[in-house]
């Protein structure tokens, strides 16, 4: 049999995507607009910041 793998997700207030949590500890911080879409996601390990992976800037109308 494999290894067994998880990850921890959690949820703000609202519903929306905050941080997601590997088995062996790695994290992504999830940042959101009003509307709750993903705008920023950040890698963190062991209490350091390590990058962002990814960040969208929405505009209205497009």
């Amino acid at each position: 049999m494999g290894t067994l793998h998880s990850a921890l997700l959690s949820y703000d207030d609202r519903g929306y995507l905050r941080q997601a949590t590997d088995s062996v500890g790695r994290r992504l911080d999830i940042q959101t607009d009003e509307a709750g879409r993903i705008t920023k996601v950040t890698h963190v390990y062991i209490g350091e910041q390590r990058e962002v992976l990814g960040a969208v800037l929405l505009q209205r109308g497009g």
